[in-house]
């Protein structure tokens, strides 16, 4: 038996009233959960088990998956759920993190909870938060971008092109070790440096043209897709319907 603080990701009917669950958990990392009879309306389950839920779970090791033993509602999120893009920029959140960093990670678990918290009271730049939010996950998980020096040389002269596939910046010599590059320039470097390390309380002082903001959103992204190797649904509605926001 093990007792956890989680957030749900996302839960799956299974059998007539049971449910998958998937979690992040602070103690054990990215778990998925069999809550039987979850659905039986005599429980008073149901709400515990909707995404961005934070909940402290009894949990018993099975086979392929946790058993729920018990479970208690710590806290939850209202005002993110009553408007859609905050609720998708969320739950993509919690998606990726699920995906990206299966094993432990306290730090993580803290930073989703702040980043919960900061979605749910306060105002955001709707071009830079997601961004800032995927650089936060792919630093904790190691993928982090290299942005001080060539990532094929190591030279910190010239660096003139990023490369999606290797995961950094390229000088001009290396230009052809990637077939994936957009071309960046200093000033745009020491935005993109800038939102990976600042704090939310600070985003808003950041102040670039629209076109650099959408310039970084492109390249986090798709630096993101590539460590995943595949797109999670939450982030294909995000794409699909948040294409023009800014």
């Amino acid at each position: 038996m093990i007792e956890v603080e989680s957030l749900v990701v996302r839960s799956y009917d299974f059998r007539e009233t049971s449910l998958i669950v998937d979690m992040i958990s602070k103690e054990i990392g990215s778990i998925r959960v069999l809550v039987k009879g979850a659905r039986d309306p005599k429980k008073g389950w149901t709400s515990y088990f909707l995404p961005l839920s934070y909940i402290k779970a009894v949990l018993y090791p099975g086979k392929n998956l946790y058993l729920l033993g018990n479970a208690e509602m710590i806290g939850y999120f209202p005002y993110i759920k009553e408007n859609m893009y905050r609720f998708s920029v969320s739950t993509s959140l919690l998606e990726v993190s699920y995906l990206i960093s299966p094993p432990p990670h306290e730090s993580l678990f803290a930073f989703l909870i702040e980043s919960l918290n900061f979605i749910n009271k306060e105002k955001f730049d709707l071009l830079l938060l997601p961004v800032y939010l995927w650089l936060k996950v792919l630093s904790f998980s190691g993928f982090n971008p290299e942005l001080r020096r060539c990532v094929s040389c190591g030279r910190k002269e010239d660096i003139s092109f990023y490369s999606v596939e290797l995961g950094g910046v390229l000088c001009k010599k290396c230009k052809s070790k990637s077939n994936d590059i957009i071309e960046v320039d200093k000033q745009f470097l020491g935005f993109f440096n800038s939102v990976s390390q600042i704090s939310f309380n600070r985003m808003s002082r950041i102040n670039v043209s629209l076109s650099q903001k959408k310039k970084l959103k492109e390249i986090v992204y798709r630096h993101l897709l590539y460590r995943l190797e595949s797109k999670p649904p939450t982030l294909r509605f995000l794409e699909k319907n948040f294409v023009n926001y800014e």
